[in-house]
């Protein structure tokens, strides 16, 4: 009797201790996971909506899209994200998005509301190199080389121009219309 009260209190001892075990491995993995989650070299998105741009012609515009990045995995970007944003939608929300309206805003000067039309990838790619190197016009660089942020790409969806340069638009495009039936 006393033989299988020791066999019991054993099995129960292990039991207890695998269990424990499974747990402490679980916890670990589930935050290394989330580590991994943040400063893996994935590419990450980030959507914006309506961010205003005035282009040098005086048009004034909201533009929508999409930005792709990746943080760089190196021990000073890790330990400056995380002790200033405390996860990837504050990364988002309080550097990524602050910086990318800035870089938007400053970006209008570059050209008219004609040219954002004709050039659409001169505007991304003008978007891009702000982020990633600074404003062009002044002399300091992006607050994102600062925590190792690397835009990789600049997609613009949606371009909402105001009603009166609409309607220019289409008054543009009808003449070009009846011009190419002649």
């Amino acid at each position: 009797m006393k033989i299988k009260k020791s066999i019991l209190a054993v099995n129960i001892a292990i039991s207890v201790v695998s269990v424990f075990v499974t747990l402490l491995c679980v916890d670990i993995y589930n935050k290394s996971q989330v580590e991994k989650d943040w400063f893996l070299s994935i590419h990450r998105y980030m959507e914006y909506n309506d961010i205003p741009i005035i282009f040098n012609d005086g048009e004034e515009v909201t533009i929508s899209g999409q930005i792709c990045f990746q943080l760089i995995e190196d021990s000073i970007f890790v330990d400056r994200i995380k002790n200033n944003f405390s996860n990837i939608k504050d990364l988002e929300n309080n550097l990524l998005l602050p910086t990318l309206c800035t870089v938007i805003y400053e970006t209008g000067c570059l050209m008219s509301v004609h040219e954002s039309l004709e050039k659409r990838g001169d505007l991304s790619r003008y978007i891009l190199e702000q982020l990633n190197h600074g404003i062009y016009n002044k002399d300091q660089q992006s607050p994102l080389n600062y925590y190792g942020i690397d835009v990789i790409s600049v997609g613009i969806s949606n371009v909402e121009y105001s009603k009166e340069f609409k309607v220019l638009l289409e008054k543009k495009n009808y003449i070009n219309q009846q011009e190419n039936k002649n």
